[in-house]
């Protein structure tokens, strides 16, 4: 299982390596969304996927106000969204 994890948030990090700050944040966002529908549906364990992968696409480099929106928009409800799902499973 840890081994088709690496290998899947591998694939995710060779996906998004060449995108732009922007592409990242709309494929982290779109991610994000999919995952929030396996969660209201209870599939905890591929909304746990899906956030994880959307964790990939973080881009924390940028000015302050670009970090802050990564965190806001991203980060911290994919982290919290992953945390709710961890205590389902």
């Amino acid at each position: 299982a840890r081994a088709q994890a690496q290998k899947r948030l591998g694939a995710c990090a060779e996906h998004v390596k060449d995108m732009t700050r922007e592409q990242k944040m709309a494929w982290a966002v779109d991610l994000k969304e999919r995952a929030n529908e396996y969660y209201q549906a209870s599939n905890f364990e591929e909304a746990s996927r899906l956030y994880g992968d959307c964790l990939v696409a973080l881009d924390l480099d940028g000015t302050e106000e670009e970090v802050r929106e990564v965190q806001q928009r991203v980060q911290l409800p994919v982290c919290t969204n992953l945390a709710a799902c961890m205590v389902e499973l």
